[in-house]
């Protein structure tokens, strides 16, 4: 059986050599066979604020290297901050973790690359992961060009055409979902039914992040749903 770990949101602005677990955490992550978290913000020192409302995240350019030699595999960039600097601070980050040959999934340069699932061996098992964001700031929704840059859509039809498709071929199906209500302990109504039908489409386990606090879990048939772990590590300037 393979041994996969996976946290909430990291965004680092404080910790100069991006080294954000302490030792306890770093035996747990390193051991397990494939590690995934969500990498909240673009690296720093690249691009521009877009026009948005809200808070423009960055975190040290470190971070990614730390991550890496801490026992990460694979960052999820599907979320709200992503696209905070543009698509060169996106393409910036993504050259980053392929320098530290770190997998990335839920954004790119175009919506194929950022809808594209990844498919992992990982212990004999074939497994499939997806990663989707709520509709903010860089989303690529049926509004978006097929060449634009951003963040794969949750709601997107093609969400559910990528699910389908892995469980026809995955031994596993892993859904990494960036939505919710922040800072509210009880996952929206809405959000239980996507979810669900996650799992009537095939996913195995949905693991929720965004809320920036534990929202609870639950079985459904044979499928498990995290609707939100909380914040791994997250400090701000803000």
């Amino acid at each position: 059986m393979a041994n996969i770990f996976i946290c909430g949101d990291i965004l680092n602005y404080g910790v100069t050599d991006g080294l954000v677990c302490d030792e306890s955490l770093v035996n747990i992550i390193s051991k397990a066979d494939y590690s995934i978290c969500n990498f909240e913000a673009p690296i720093e020192g690249v691009g521009g604020k877009i026009q948005k409302s809200g808070i423009h995240h960055y975190q040290r350019k470190s971070t990614v290297k730390g991550l890496k030699n801490q026992g990460f595999d694979l960052l999820c960039l599907a979320n709200n901050h992503i696209m905070d600097f543009g698509e060169e601070a996106l393409r910036a980050t993504m050259d980053e973790a392929q320098s530290m040959t770190l997998d990335i999934i839920g954004a790119g340069e175009n919506f194929e690359e950022a809808y594209k699932p990844l498919i992992k061996n990982i212990e004999d098992l074939k497994i499939g992961i997806v990663n989707a964001c709520e509709a903010q700031f860089g989303v690529l929704d049926y509004n978006t060009g097929e060449d634009e840059p951003g963040y794969a859509w949750i709601n997107h039809r093609e969400i559910d055409r990528k699910i389908l498709s892995l469980a026809k071929t995955c031994d596993f199906v892993i859904v990494l979902a960036h939505a919710g209500l922040e800072h509210y302990s009880i996952p929206q109504k809405e959000w239980r039914h996507r979810y669900k039908h996650f799992c009537d489409l095939g996913a195995d386990i949905v693991v929720g992040s965004h809320p920036h606090v534990p929202q609870g879990y639950e079985h459904y048939n044979d499928s498990i749903i995290f609707y939100s772990l909380g914040n791994f590590y997250f400090d701000t300037l803000n």
